[in-house]
């Protein structure tokens, strides 16, 4: 019995020893890495992370049928609706419809006159946009310094698409004009509600957003957006996510008729471990219209675990996922946009 009592002694001090020494190397591992079954982004939810995060980030430039658009009237729209539920396309629709008051208009009829000055028009299918301008040197046109507020009520456009809420405008700079070769816009938009409805689908915005613009008058037509902000609230059917601390770059060649953009900064929202950082690694590109033909997004949480997106084609992607923080992507899965 004594000896008996003895190896069972032995055996325990050794297997404390075992324990002591793997808790000292990271619990097991040996490298210190999450454990797959803590791990904020894993193998059960890196695509709801992937397709959370790529919605916001092309809430700054959608690739849907209203990034059609032509940047060189800084109007123009397509027929038929989005595609594929509502797109906000922030970057692009905000300049397009700041630019809309460099020939003194909202839609269709005179409204910068002298100073503070507001006025309104119908819209293509219904409702209203009207806009409150002040026109800093009377210039009676869209100059630098210039400061307002557009605001949409029920306003369809022809895209069948409804917005409310209001867009606001500041820290304007402006070079150029319609009937040079090019033009340049330093501008601060600010969202206030600003909400598009499509059937049953809808989207909405709140928060900040910077814009440096350059835009080619003649063909080539093009539209360069340097963007940036500090918080964007962006609420799509029964998702919200907010993205801060953004840099993007959008490029938008309505001649070549292709589009490219990459985004950074942080989200967090619905379905989401907390707040994730978002980088573009490689910039996402397609045809305009259709979903991105090449590009890698990824999303990485605070415990290190990440997801990757990668586009495959404009039909389909693959979904990458490092559950253990090595910096490794060791499985992944691959699926239609549509199920993304």
């Amino acid at each position: 019995m004594k000896e008996s009592v003895r190896i069972r002694s032995s055996l325990r001090m050794a297997a404390s020893a075992v324990v002591l020494a793997l808790a000292g190397c990271g619990g097991g591992g040996g490298d210190g890495s999450t454990s797959p079954t803590t791990a904020k982004i894993n193998s059960d939810n890196a695509a709801s992370v992937a397709s959370r995060t790529y919605s916001v980030v092309e809430a700054l430039y959608s690739s849907g049928i209203n990034a059609t658009a032509q940047v060189k009237s800084a109007d123009g729209s397509s027929v038929g609706g989005p595609s594929n539920g509502v797109r906000l396309n922030l970057a692009e629709f905000a300049t397009r419809r700041l630019l809309k008051l460099e020939a003194g208009h909202t839609g269709g009829g005179p409204i910068v006159t002298k100073a503070i000055v507001s006025g309104a028009d119908s819209c293509a299918f219904g409702g209203s946009i009207s806009a409150i301008v002040n026109d800093a040197d009377n210039s009676d046109t869209l100059t630098s310094g210039d400061t307002g507020t557009i605001t949409f009520t029920n306003c369809v456009d022809e895209d069948g698409i409804q917005w409310n809420g209001a867009l606001g405008f500041s820290n304007l700079s402006y070079t150029g004009s319609v009937a040079a070769p090019s033009r340049s816009v330093g501008v601060t938009f600010t969202f206030n509600n600003l909400r598009a409805a499509y059937e049953a689908d809808s989207a909405s915005v709140n928060g900040d957003l910077s814009v440096q613009a350059a835009i080619t008058n003649f063909a080539p037509y093009s539209l360069d957006l340097t963007v940036a902000g500090t918080s964007l609230g962006v609420t799509e059917n029964n998702w919200t996510e907010t993205l801060t601390q953004y840099s993007a770059r959008v490029f938008v060649d309505t001649s070549a008729g292709t589009y490219a953009y990459a985004v950074a900064g942080t989200v967090s929202g619905t379905d989401l471990p907390g707040a994730v950082t978002v980088d573009t690694p490689m910039t996402l590109a397609g045809r305009i219209g259709t979903y991105p033909t090449t590009g890698v997004v990824t999303a990485r949480a605070s415990d290190g675990t990440a997801a990757r997106l990668v586009v495959n084609s404009a039909t389909n992607v693959r979904i990458d996922v490092d559950a253990n923080a090595d910096g490794i992507f060791e499985s992944s899965q691959t699926m239609t946009w549509t199920q993304l």
